[in-house]
């Protein structure tokens, strides 16, 4: 691992480089057959997949007991520890196997549908195969070799994608999505064991390994209040409204979440690595957390208000006009999806600090806070729903961001600074936008469409050019090895 400065930076920005690019390679691709697939399917089979996805997610989570962000956390690591480590997880996911099998018939008549029982069943085996690359993994990202993880990743994704695809053009609804998540995580674990350096031979003596188990148990409990926080959503309204309402609601979140979803996760792999590595040096920490909220927020204000401006335009020509009741809700959605994408980034300086129970105690906060909320929001239907996200999470997030930015050593002041121009400047483009939108009505929907986009993008980078040049071309800089 480069310990100087322009070496350490010089890896970060490879890591940038090379998840930046296989995530668009990948989602390029995989963009266009979830359309594909979205367009053969119900909003039934997507409520059952969700219902089954928020139970396998928890067990997942449990399963894995949070050792792998605890191996790429370690100031040291042995190959011992790396070895007990290993073998623990493979228990777990076995275990995790197991309790899928037996509390199916439990899922299934907790949301009163049968047909999750052999689901859950069958998505069990991902409890196994995540488990199986769960340690090599997270060793690639420790030394961050982010090139071959890249690679791997990338090759998971479009074989899952295709596979995917071409079993929904079969015809065979759900499963489709099903099998094609098992073959996505079958193809990591092979991978990922067959290029990892290090020989997971087992090893049950779990002597040294203390700290480790320490934070990991830690990071779970912290993971579980965040489930809670993520997922508690989907389980109100399966419950409350049913099948086919959840599943407009999570195509809705879904397709909403793609930006953030496919880029964030790199923001916070990289960041959590790179932390891990100058842990000691806090203002280091400090400087690199204003630099990327700086970035985010930049990025992400934008994308999404402008996601919000255009959906009336683009969800019914995308989708299908069917899929038209998903408007207000994808719009409400990514209203508030600019400051989720910056609530994952502080989390990782935090944690890389050895701080995990204040994001523990966040998490607590934001599960209470959210669960209420959507307990309330229900009674409105989706819309409902998608309403408490919009009054609740900036509370939220606020209330957990002055905790994480203490624990940092940065006031709240300065983390305003770098946020109020992407806002103030995204918001007068969702008005411009939303103004345009409502006049100009042309023969053709997708001629509208991009007018719109093109007007809304000259109209933020104007903003830009005017007010905050030198920030532009800053993040310009970033961007380039």
């Amino acid at each position: 691992m480069p310990s100087d400065g322009s070496s350490f930076r010089r890896s970060v920005l490879q890591g940038f480089l090379w998840l930046g690019t296989g995530t668009f390679i990948g989602q390029f691709i995989s963009w266009f057959s979830t359309i594909f697939v979205i367009r053969l399917l119900e909003p039934s089979d997507y409520g059952l997949m969700a219902m089954a996805a928020v139970f396998i997610s928890l067990i997942a989570m449990i399963s894995e007991l949070g050792v792998s962000a605890a191996l790429i956390q370690a100031k040291e690591l042995t190959a011992r520890q790396i070895q007990q480590i290993s073998t623990w997880v493979l228990i777990t996911g076995l275990i995790g196997f197991a309790v899928c099998y037996a509390s199916g018939p439990w899922v299934a008549q907790f949301y009163r549908e049968s047909d999750l029982v052999s689901m859950i069943r069958v998505l069990g085996l991902n409890m196994i195969l995540m488990t199986s690359y769960a340690v090599p993994q997270s060793l690639f990202i420790r030394e961050m070799n982010f090139k071959i993880k890249t690679q791997i990743e990338l090759a998971a994704q479009l074989g899952a994608t295709m596979l995917t695809l071409l079993l929904a053009l079969r015809g065979i609804g759900v499963w489709a999505l099903i099998v094609g998540q098992i073959a996505m995580h079958l193809i990591k674990s092979i991978a990922f064991n067959v290029l990892c350096s290090h020989k997971l031979v087992p090893l049950l003596d779990l002597r040294g390994s203390g700290r480790l188990l320490h934070y990991g148990l830690t990071l779970t409990g912290d993971r579980l209040m965040n489930f809670v926080y993520a997922e508690s959503d989907k389980i109100i309204v399966g419950k409350v409204l049913g099948i086919t309402s959840l599943g407009s609601y999570a195509v809705a979140m879904n397709l909403a979440s793609i930006p953030m979803e496919k880029v964030m996760p790199i923001v916070s792999q990289i960041s959590f690595a790179a932390y891990s590595r100058i842990q000691d040096d806090l203002e280091r920490i400090r400087t690199n957390v204003i630099g990327t909220t700086r970035a985010v927020a930049f990025v992400s204000f934008p994308v999404f208000f402008g996601m919000s401006a255009v959906a009336p335009l683009a969800v019914p020509l995308i989708l299908g006009e069917q899929w038209e009741p998903l408007v207000v809700p994808f719009q409400l959605l990514s209203l508030v999806l600019p400051l989720k994408a910056l609530g994952t980034i502080l989390p990782s300086a935090v944690f890389a600090v050895g701080r995990p129970a204040v994001n523990l105690v966040n998490m607590v906060i934001a599960s209470a806070m959210m669960a209420s909320a959507f307990m309330l929001g229900v009674q409105g239907g989706v819309i409902g729903i998608c309403a408490a996200w919009l009054v609740a999470y900036p509370v939220v997030f606020g209330i957990t961001t002055i905790r994480s930015l203490r624990t940092l050593g940065l006031s709240f002041r300065s983390y305003l600074v770098e946020v109020r121009f992407p806002f103030l400047a995204g918001a007068v483009m969702l008005i411009l936008v939303e103004v345009l939108g409502r006049v100009i009505v042309m023969s053709q929907p997708v001629y509208s469409l991009i007018l719109v986009i093109g007007f809304g993008l000259v109209c933020y980078i104007s903003l830009v050019q005017i007010f905050k040049k030198e920030q532009y071309a800053e993040i310009r800089s970033l961007l380039q090895l």
